[in-house]
């Protein structure tokens, strides 16, 4: 499995980040671009890009893998710098599922104070894809 790196979502309010291969990020970069939203490498700095953008667009929707990996990636999004982030991923890496969607929420609800709640936006997003079946090819 390719890795998935962290990024993070460029905006004026919450730091936020989440967790991504290149491609996936690439393409999460672009949906959110329209509302001034941009996406950077944590580690580099730099926007991720692609030059296939439209291919790899159709290819998900053909590939129950890639539509699990991109609603992986829109479910890992969270209000947090990358050290919060791994206070985060350390305290639910004990816990059980339900625990840990749990402790995510409330984490979630104590550190946003944006109105413009991005992560839960796209947490819709990621059960959206979630639920879409991928097409015969």
């Amino acid at each position: 499995m390719t890795e998935k790196r962290l990024y993070e979502v460029v905006n004026p309010s919450d730091a936020i980040t989440f967790r991504a291969t290149v491609v996936e990020a690439a393409c999460i970069a672009d949906r959110l671009r329209p509302a001034w939203y941009f996406v950077k490498d944590v580690q580099t700095g730099e926007e991720p890009k692609i030059d296939n953008l439209e291919e790899v667009y159709e290819a998900i929707w053909k590939s129950a893998d890639k539509l699990a990996s991109y609603a992986e990636a829109y479910r890992s999004f969270m209000v947090g710098s990358r050290s919060e982030r791994e206070l985060l991923e350390e305290a639910v890496s004990r816990m059980t599922e339900d625990e840990a969607k749990a402790y995510r929420a409330q984490w979630h609800d104590k550190r946003r104070t944006s109105m413009n709640d991005i992560c839960r936006q796209v947490w819709e997003t990621a059960e959206k894809i979630a639920s879409y079946e991928a097409e015969a090819a």
